[in-house]
């Protein structure tokens, strides 16, 4: 179960530090496809293995303002998703696990940059979830339960939401 994140720098774009912006895509990116490629020989070898990512809503639509967390999370579901392919025949599985608005410290990051840095609309949606407590993790942790012990052993190559999707019946939608 691998996780690299942060949030890096908050703002348009073209007046973000290059710097910061570099560091969030390098620990975001990098930060998890190190840990992937240090483990593939181990995997081919065993002929099994299985990979279990972390990405999140970064992946599954644009975030203004967060332009380094966000694109940096797609670029992992592509790299996931590619790896997928390359490593199914030695039976080793990689998906993406999205775990939902979970109340962590990059919520507080949020919070503590404000409205002006990360977009009023953005803001309040940050605020509202705190107050209501976010996503239970235990979502998420099943999710990878069920991954790593063998329940979805056919299911590769995907961003699954922990909230969302209907995990627990994939096995009936394979083909």
């Amino acid at each position: 179960v691998n996780n690299a994140g942060v949030i890096g720098p908050k703002g348009n774009f073209e007046k973000l530090s290059w710097n910061d912006w570099k560091y969030a895509v390098d620990v975001n990116i990098f930060g998890s496809a190190y840990l992937i490629y240090s483990l593939i020989d181990r995997f081919k070898r065993q002929n099994s293995g299985k990979i279990i990512q972390l990405s999140g809503g970064g992946a599954t639509s644009p975030l203004p303002l967060m332009s380094a967390y966000s694109c940096s999370k797609a670029a992992i579901v592509r790299l996931i998703e590619t790896i997928a392919i390359e490593l199914k025949p030695y039976n080793v599985t990689a998906n993406c696990i999205a775990p939902g608005a979970l109340n962590t410290r990059i919520l507080d990051e949020f919070l503590e940059a404000g409205p002006e840095s990360v977009g009023h609309e953005f803001y309040q949606k940050a605020l509202n979830q705190k107050r209501s407590g976010g996503v239970p993790l235990q979502k998420g942790v099943n999710l990878a339960l069920a991954l790593a012990s063998g329940q979805l052993n056919n299911v590769t190559g995907k961003l699954i939401s922990a909230v969302w999707d209907d995990w627990p019946n994939f096995t009936e939608h394979l083909e």
